[in-house]
C-alpha cells in the first residue's frame, strides 16, 4: 500500500457513491478510529484513473481487465454519470475513457466476442 500524499481526488474524476461504494480494509495494528482505510471499487478505480490518464493509469486499468474484474459497458456508464459533477473540458476525458474501453475490451476478448454475437 502507498499513500500518494500528491493526489486530490477533488481535481480527479470520482462519481458521488464512490466512498460509500467502497470496502474498508481492516490492516492489523491501524486503528480505524485514527484513520479508515478503504478500497474502491474497480469501476471507480479505474475511472479514477481517466482525468490524469497517464502510462501507469492504462497499465493498472488493463490489469483489473486482464483480471476480469472491468467491463467497459460498466466504466463508460459510471464515468458518464461522474462526469455530471467534473468541473472543466470534459472532451479530454471523454477521449480517455473510449481509449480505456478500448483496452478493456483487447483484454476481454471473449466477453467481446459473446456481446457480438448476441447482438446479430
Amino acid at each position: 500500500m502507498y499513500l500518494d500524499r500528491n493526489y486530490n481526488d477533488t481535481l480527479g474524476l470520482l462519481h458521488e457513491n464512490a466512498y460509500a461504494d467502497s470496502q474498508s480494509v481492516d490492516i492489523p495494528g491501524i486503528d480505524k478510529k485514527l484513520i479508515d482505510v478503504r478500497v474502491l471499487s474497480p469501476v471507480d478505480l479505474a475511472v479514477s484513473k481517466l482525468a490524469r490518464f497517464t502510462g501507469q493509469d492504462r497499465e493498472d486499468i488493463q490489469l483489473l481487465a486482464r483480471k476480469r474484474l472491468l467491463a467497459s459497458a460498466a466504466v463508460r456508464k459510471r464515468a458518464d454519470e461522474a462526469l455530471t459533477a467534473h468541473v472543466g473540458d470534459v472532451t479530454p476525458v471523454r477521449i480517455s475513457m473510449d481509449i480505456a474501453c478500448r483496452l478493456i475490451d483487447a483484454e476481454r476478448p471473449l466477453t467481446t466476442a459473446r456481446k457480438k454475437r448476441k447482438r446479430t
